[in-house]
């Protein structure tokens, strides 16, 4: 995950293990869950001089979860997100931050919002993997 981050321009700011902090309350969660935050840094600056509002949906969070062997990869489009913002002047920065290859799952395809991992390949994009 950071390897395929830094080469697309996103920085990993923190991983967060889900199942290790929920047992550390005494909480016993059935599956494995990291949650990793990751940062444009470009368009972050794009966002947030057009709203700092846009902070509380920041850093974009990219989830690895399941049980062993059936681990699957979930993330929110930014595109969505931004909609509640209802600025256009963000949507560039969005579509750009959406169309950044996920190569930690599919190597040429762009950010999945939820797909099994590995991906089942032959989409060709997010999208057409949502629909399924």
């Amino acid at each position: 995950m950071l390897e395929s981050a830094v080469k697309h321009h996103f920085g990993v700011l923190a991983v967060h293990d889900l199942k290790a902090t929920m047992e550390a309350k005494g909480i016993d969660l059935d599956m494995d869950c990291q949650i990793y935050d990751v940062c444009n840094p470009q368009q972050t600056k794009k966002v947030l001089e057009a709203d700092g509002a846009i902070s509380t949906a920041l850093p974009c969070r990219i989830s690895v979860y399941g049980t062993k062997g059936k681990d699957k990869l979930a993330t929110m489009l930014p595109t969505e997100m931004m909609k509640v913002f209802n600025n256009p002047s963000i949507e560039p920065a969005a579509n750009e931050v959406e169309d950044a290859p996920c190569s930690t799952c599919c190597p040429s395809r762009p950010f999945l919002p939820s797909c099994p991992s590995p991906c089942p390949y032959p989409y060709p994009s997010c999208r057409d993997c949502m629909a399924d």
